[in-house]
């Protein structure tokens, strides 16, 4: 089973589309993961990259029907790439503070290490990349040209882009936090796509 360390707290899979299935189209992120999140930077862009994620896997299975069989394929194996990329970079330790309860019911937050969200980064551009080309299938079968050139726009990937921080000290910066806000864009698009082409 599936489970997504937020915060430092396990969360599995199956309850994280359950709280997604409270809210509404919007990728939105439910509040109790935000309050955690908003712990370090590399925390909330994997709270945004695992909801982008699910609600994009909930959409899947009404796109791939529309393609043909070896474009189908292809994507399903990059999803399933970057769903084992999000498995990984979202469970280790490191990478998220560990909560530790203390006395008067406030939570002390530990840092194992400082690393980076190069991966989750380079996982969500790919994931924008995916729902381009889903949506160029939508678009041939009556979905809005206009929604799809947003989709195209919103591909160009960000997680290459790299500036040197804090005097050169950090010479990769990987705007993985651009890259997963995109894909949250990308995800309300191609839902809207789906909803407009006809069936």
């Amino acid at each position: 089973m599936a489970v997504y360390q937020i915060g430092g707290y396990h969360l599995t899979l199956e309850l994280v589309r359950q709280i997604l299935q409270d809210t509404d189209a919007r990728v939105e992120l439910p509040a109790e993961i935000t309050r955690l999140a908003q712990m370090n930077g590399s925390t909330m862009t994997q709270a945004v990259a695992v909801t982008v994620f699910l609600r994009f896997s909930g959409l899947l299975p009404q796109c791939l029907p529309r393609l043909p069989a070896q474009r189908t394929r292809a994507i399903q194996e990059t999803v399933d790439w970057i769903g084992q990329i999000l498995e990984r970079e979202n469970n280790i330790t490191c990478d998220n503070p560990l909560l530790f309860e203390i006395d008067n019911g406030q939570f002390e937050a530990v840092m194992g290490c400082n690393c980076s969200n190069t991966q989750v980064g380079y996982a969500m551009d790919l994931l924008s990349t995916l729902m381009a080309e889903l949506g160029r299938g939508l678009m041939k079968q009556g979905s809005p040209a206009i929604l799809w050139q947003r989709l195209a726009t919103l591909a160009m990937q960000v997680s290459g882009d790299s500036i040197p921080t804090k005097g050169g000290q950090e010479d990769h910066v990987e705007f993985s936090y651009t890259a997963a806000e995109k894909a949250a864009e990308s995800v309300c698009v191609l839902d809207a796509m789906l909803s407009r082409c006809s069936r």
